[in-house]
């Protein structure tokens, strides 16, 4: 009689540590279900958010490109004619080239709330980690060189013509050029002219150093944003 009731207990024992082992099986296997889909719609949230920071990033680089073939167009016909002579060109090319400077300003919440989440590092892919860690930097040093450009034409550049006349049509039309210039392609134009002042070419040609340095870094964040946005259909399974 005693045999059977211990093997009974036994099995009741076994039945129980089974049990919780089981309940604590599907506990893990519930929590690995929630953080893989709230990494899903956090990864959801990102791969848009990198779309639409590359469609921003190809019409801001499609105006940096213009600023800096404007400064060479303009210092190319600074050194046709002589010192202190006039430069004649349409206003478009001395805004782009001497005053509009946009600001690349992409949005970065769904990526700083994956990376503040924790959840970055259960990504398998480590290229994809490495370019959502690195989006911000990239961002910031992209903002530096435009700060630089930006610094030349506000200290350096717009100063010699502050009393010239001619120019003020031109510097006139740099809010519309602001405005209208990140909506439309083509703007209509006036001619200006303007003084072929001694320091004027070198001037712009530190402006066009910082512009240059400005787009290779847009280029190489655009492919890395590229990649990213392949790499994020393969994690999401293009949900």
């Amino acid at each position: 009689m005693g045999a059977p009731n211990g093997r009974g207990r036994i099995s009741e024992s076994l039945v129980i540590v089974v049990s919780i082992l089981i309940a604590f099986f599907l506990d893990a296997w519930w929590e690995r279900q929630v953080e893989r889909r709230d990494l899903l719609d956090d990864l959801v949230n990102v791969s848009q958010e990198i779309e639409s920071n590359l469609s921003a990033l190809d019409l801001h680089l499609f105006f940096q490109r213009t600023a800096s073939a404007s400064i060479l167009e303009l210092t190319a016909r600074s050194d046709e004619i002589g010192a202190n002579d006039l430069i004649e060109v349409p206003d478009t090319i001395v805004l782009s080239a001497m005053v509009f400077v946009p600001s690349y300003d992409p949005s970065t919440g769904a990526v700083d709330a994956l990376i503040a989440s924790g959840q970055l590092s259960q990504l398998e892919n480590d290229d994809l980690k490495r370019i959502l860690t690195e989006f911000r930097t990239e961002v910031e040093d992209i903002r530096e060189d435009e700060l630089g450009a930006r610094a030349i034409a506000q200290e350096y550049l717009l100063p010699l013509f502050w009393e010239d006349d001619g120019l003020t049509p031109a510097l006139g039309r740099s809010n519309e050029y602001h405005a209208r210039g990140l909506t439309e392609v083509a703007l209509p134009t006036v001619s200006v002219q303007l003084p072929n002042v001694p320091e004027l070419k070198n001037i712009l040609m530190i402006r066009y150093a910082w512009i240059d340095s400005a787009i290779r870094e847009l280029d190489m964040l655009r492919a890395d944003l590229v990649r990213a946005a392949d790499l994020l259909v393969a994690e999401t399974g293009g949900a």
